[in-house]
């Protein structure tokens, strides 16, 4: 019952919902990833807080990207996670737009389907919002959704053995 676990199962199920979507150019399907792109080489040395940019992954293939974005706590209550979907494709014409739009809305539609996900039963709260920016990174072409999470709350463990 985490945030990890809940990325983890998060994964599993964008992969299921695009496992028979391809955009163009050649067809190819999003491939998903935790976090942020994965790098293709890393420098040595680079500074804190610095993004080394190394990775030409967003470049050649569509790609999805789920990232923890915030969380609270509650005493006593479930836990909320904010995880963004991010979307990104590549085309110098606006077939990308269509795309980003086309690979968002079988996210969507696979989140709206569940009560739950996952072993430990994340639960989305029903609100969704994507957004696809006005402003693009031609030839890239990106978009997003925010999604808001139950994380089944932890149990108090002094609440069973009083301690004094």
């Amino acid at each position: 019952m985490s945030v990890y676990g809940l990325m983890k199962a998060m994964k599993e199920l964008v992969e299921e919902a695009l496992e028979s979507v391809s955009v163009e150019p050649g067809y190819i399907p999003p491939k998903v990833h935790l976090g942020y792109l994965p790098f293709e080489t890393v420098p040595e040395n680079i500074p804190a807080g610095a993004t080394p940019l190394t990775n030409t992954e967003a470049e050649d293939e569509p790609f999805v990207i789920i990232r923890a974005m915030t969380g609270e706590d509650e005493a006593n209550e479930n836990d909320v996670a904010k995880i963004a979907v991010l979307i990104g494709t590549k085309d110098p014409a606006e077939q990308g737009y269509l795309d980003v739009l086309h690979i968002m809305e079988n996210i969507r539609r696979a989140i709206a389907r569940k009560h739950f996900i996952g072993p430990d039963h994340y639960e989305p709260t029903g609100k969704l919002k994507w957004i696809i920016p006005e402003d693009q990174p031609w030839p890239i072409w990106t978009g997003y959704i925010e999604t808001n999470w139950i994380i089944p709350g932890i149990e108090k463990e002094d609440l069973l053995h009083e301690h004094y």
